[in-house]
């Protein structure tokens, strides 16, 4: 899996405070209005998100250095932030997909970064099967990872159905900073 544009731009980090990288800043699971009532990990996003034009100036506001939105299995939110910002180097296309694992019966939650239109449909079109989806995911080299997993949790309890899919992920979202936890 190859991510040109997380990490540092540069080797050394002497330019820096104290010689310490920070790092990038990007918020990796941020949805707009256009996400709005669908389900997302274990919640549904709300009704009155921002619009994507106005997550963008807010998230660049807050220190953010890369932005993206994952809206649920579209990426028109993106776009439209490139419209308005054509020159916007900071802004790379992602999406949440909802796919299919048959053999759990259950919806995984995929977040895929930096993908293009061509991509995007592509993915659209094998979302129907989660392996197929994985794997034409890795053979474009996109960074991806399994969003909140616990919808997929087998109902009947047996877990040994649920490490096979586990282990085609790299990449594992464990706390959705938007959910509460009571």
């Amino acid at each position: 899996m190859s991510a040109p544009f997380f990490g540092l731009k540069r080797s050394d980090s002497s330019g820096l405070a104290g010689g310490r990288s920070r790092g990038l800043r990007a918020d990796l699971h941020l949805h707009s209005h256009l996400s709005a009532g669908r389900s997302c990990g274990t919640g549904t996003v709300r009704r009155d998100a921002d619009d994507p034009v106005t997550l963008y100036r807010a998230a660049r506001e807050r220190g953010m250095d890369l932005v993206t939105l994952t809206d649920i299995d579209r990426i028109d939110g993106c776009l439209r932030i490139l419209d308005q910002f054509p020159e916007a180097t900071d802004l790379f296309i992602s999406e949440e997909i909802v796919t299919r694992h048959p053999g759990l019966r259950a919806d995984l939650h995929v977040l895929v970064f930096g993908l293009n239109e061509r991509q995007h449909r592509e993915a659209q079109r094998l979302k129907r099967d989660a392996g197929d989806l994985v794997r034409y995911l890795d053979d474009e080299k996109l960074p991806f990872s399994l969003g909140p997993y616990v919808e997929a949790l087998p109902a009947d309890g047996d877990l040994s159905r649920l490490v096979p899919v586990l282990r085609r992920f790299r990449c594992f979202e464990i706390l959705y900073a938007a959910e509460t936890f009571d």
